[in-house]
């Protein structure tokens, strides 16, 4: 090699070496900021009282939600307390200012909306749908279920548009099975354990508990996350509630970031918390409903909130006719807070992409 040659490359070197020390210099400048932000919010928040409600009884797709006020309470220092309760006794306790906050599905916020209550939706605490609709044998698909009992929730929440996915593209409609509305996920559980129904639409935890009890009686016929494409548990508010307090709500979209990013990595964690919170789990449900959800993604690492997916939901509610009419999303949602919770944590790849 000439010498003009040797000097080219290790001016090349030089350049790479210099730019990879700009690099980490700069990552750790990042990273220092990240940390005196996260510091400051503490400090703004600690001491501070939250009252939280879940949309529903206690199941194993609120373990994040559970997850997400323990770290409010660990990390921040807030007096969080939280209860569980149906989805419409918590709705009414959020809008009429008995609890701070919420967590329920994103179409029972529009409805919300469409009947006067001034609510926000200001975070998302879970990305895709844990539901399944479960049969019982010889069935395999939604087609075999022609001329048999179907159930799940009806108009309430989410689960009209997860049957119109399934549904879709199966070969048959919602007229050619007998169809029952049941009012929740959980009654259809309870309907499915039963003669009553063929098959349901329920959550993967119950699916579980199903498949456990009754060996060999169970098949999943759909996967709902593969037919539907949109948040499903949103954190919301009055919007008058936010105003007062958004250093609160930003802790609340820290600490759901933070519990997503902890839950893909501690499974021992997860099954901790799950166990203590819903109690008389049969043995391998808890892990059989993890190990479902880390594969599907269920916790969204860097906020599901998105404009587009919440026009793309609010038109299939429509459609459905589950919304008498549209509503703008712009007015139902703001994302300044999940966009400020990633400035504090930054981004961040999710393990199953």
């Amino acid at each position: 090699m000439s010498m003009k040659m040797k000097n080219m490359a290790m001016r090349t070197v030089i350049a790479v070496l210099g730019a990879a020390a700009l690099t980490v210099a700069a990552t750790g400048m990042v990273a220092a900021q990240q940390s005196a932000a996260l510091d400051a919010l503490k400090a703004k928040v600690q001491g501070k009282s939250l009252s939280v409600v879940f949309g529903s009884p206690p199941n194993l797709a609120e373990v994040h939600s559970v997850m997400t006020v323990n770290i409010l309470k660990d990390v921040f220092g807030i007096n969080a307390t939280y209860q569980a309760i149906p989805a419409d006794v918590s709705a009414a306790a959020v809008v009429s200012g008995s609890a701070d906050i919420g967590e329920v599905s994103l179409g029972r916020i529009a409805g919300l909306k469409q009947s006067g209550a001034d609510v926000e939706i200001f975070g998302a605490n879970d990305y895709v749908n844990d539901f399944l609709i479960l049969g019982k044998a010889p069935a395999k698909t939604i087609a075999d279920l022609k001329g048999q009992v179907y159930g799940d929730s009806g108009s309430a929440g989410i689960g009209l548009v997860l049957r119109n996915g399934c549904f879709s593209d199966s070969g048959i409609t919602t007229d050619d099975v007998k169809l029952v509305e049941l009012g929740s996920s959980g009654a259809t559980a309870k309907a499915l354990a039963t003669p009553q129904l063929q098959a349901g639409l329920v959550h993967s935890d119950a699916a579980a508990s199903l498949q456990a009890k009754f060996p060999n009686v169970y098949n999943v016929l759909c996967y709902t996350y593969k037919k539907v494409s949109a948040a499903n548990d949103v954190w919301y508010a009055n919007r008058s509630w936010l105003d007062a307090n958004p250093d609160l709500a930003l802790a609340v979209n820290v600490a759901s970031l933070m519990a997503s990013r902890q839950l893909y990595a501690d499974k021992q964690g997860w099954l901790k918390v799950a166990k203590a919170y819903v109690t008389d789990l049969l043995p391998n449900v808890a892990e059989n409903t993890y190990d479902l959800y880390s594969q599907i993604g269920v916790w969204d690492v860097n906020g599901a909130l998105s404009q587009k997916d919440c026009t793309a939901n609010i038109d299939l509610l429509v459609k459905l006719k589950i919304l008498p009419g549209s509503v703008d999303c712009s007015a139902l949602q703001t994302e300044k807070f999940q966009a400020g919770a990633l400035d504090i944590v930054g981004k961040a790849t999710k393990p199953n992409g």
